[in-house]
């Protein structure tokens, strides 16, 4: 005790400290697999005049435990030196309050403990946007404390101590900020959504245009090449423009001709045609309507049977137009056949 020796308030005998330190691969763990036990069982041993001491325990986390530093027993735990000192301090004048508790004997105790891993946030203007956070992260340990009679199975046991996880489970505290842009945003769309929705309900509801602000508010050479594209894709015709220029002036009197009838149908076919390609483009996926026409398209074996029945057909139809100022004689009944019936009868010619 030559670097720092605690102080406790009343005590006027000597002091004594000792540090259990596992291996970094020592763990508790549940009774199933392999581990190193569920708990541990520290056992205080004295004479008499122990009773009239005390005993008193401290948990710190190991990569956080000051007392590595102080006593030069690891350099593997950073901290600064007002921590050090902050932390020697209260030892001296015995106010250590975090994670300390007292064993007086005869009497023992029970001490649970969950590891935590906190993450906290820096002061940082990026954590104001309200994701992928800039953080730090410190294990912190929580421990709870219960005061048992003692069980001994020796005379001379002064006291026990039983330590156990709380849960086999290593837990996560991340510090979040309430109020950033993301929430901001996600508050003011949840407005307007309920808005357009008490809208749609009082006073129905209209399809959106396909166009944003960009196409309604664009300017200059883009608003140009906006129109141009819309020119090139969809030319004006005399057939006029759906939905938006009627089909033909409206007149009182129409006199309806052949001519004027197929003029009329050239219109619509027009028309049609051009507000099919203002859906594809604007309005409707048609994913689902390519995947029909391939589906209906038809194989290779299929067109070529359809090649070769076609071809069937015109040989029949020729050979009937050849011979149709001829008759043919059966030899069982020697009665003529019309040639109109070519095809109720098979091509085979029999020689007797």
């Amino acid at each position: 005790m030559n670097r720092f020796t605690p102080g406790y308030t009343g005590s006027s005998g000597r002091t004594t400290c000792f540090l259990f330190r596992p291996p970094p691969d020592f763990v508790l763990s549940s009774t199933e697999g392999y581990s190193n036990g569920s708990r541990l069982i520290f056992t205080f041993f004295g004479d008499s005049s122990a009773l009239e001491g005390s005993i008193q325990v401290s948990i710190y986390p190991q990569n956080t435990d000051p007392n590595l530093i102080v006593y030069g027993l690891s350099d593997e735990v950073h901290m600064d030196k007002d921590t050090i000192s902050n932390w020697q301090m209260n030892e001296i004048n015995n106010i250590q309050t975090n994670n300390v508790y007292n064993l007086e004997p005869p009497m023992g105790g029970a001490l649970s403990y969950t590891f935590v891993n906190h993450h906290y946030l820096q002061n940082n203007a990026w954590n104001y946007v309200g994701f992928s956070p800039i953080t730090n992260s410190t294990i912190d340990i929580r421990t709870a404390f219960s005061s048992k009679a003692l069980y001994a199975s020796y005379n001379d046991t002064m006291s026990q101590l039983i330590v156990y996880p709380e849960r086999f489970v290593n837990m996560t505290d991340r510090e979040v900020k309430i109020y950033t842009l993301v929430n901001a945003f996600g508050f003011m769309g949840g407005v307007f959504g309920l808005f357009t929705a008490l809208q749609a309900c009082l006073f129905g509801f209209r399809p959106r245009s396909p166009w944003g602000f960009v196409h309604r508010w664009s300017v200059g050479g883009m608003r140009r090449s906006l129109f141009r594209e819309l020119q090139s894709n969809f030319k004006k015709t005399d057939f006029g423009i759906p939905l938006v220029e009627p089909v033909r002036p409206y007149t009182a009197n129409v006199v309806q001709t052949e001519e004027n009838e197929a003029e009329r149908m050239v219109r619509m076919e027009g028309r049609i045609q051009m507000l099919e390609t203002l859906l594809k483009c604007y309005y409707v996926d048609d994913e689902v309507f390519e995947s029909v026409k391939k589906a209906n398209r038809p194989s290779k074996d299929e067109s070529l049977g359809s090649s070769l029945a076609m071809n069937d057909e015109l040989k029949v139809e020729k050979m009937g137009n050849d011979d149709s100022t001829n008759s043919w004689s059966s030899s069982d009944d020697n009665r003529e056949i019309d040639a109109n019936s070519i095809s109720h009868i098979p091509l085979t010619r029999l020689d007797h």
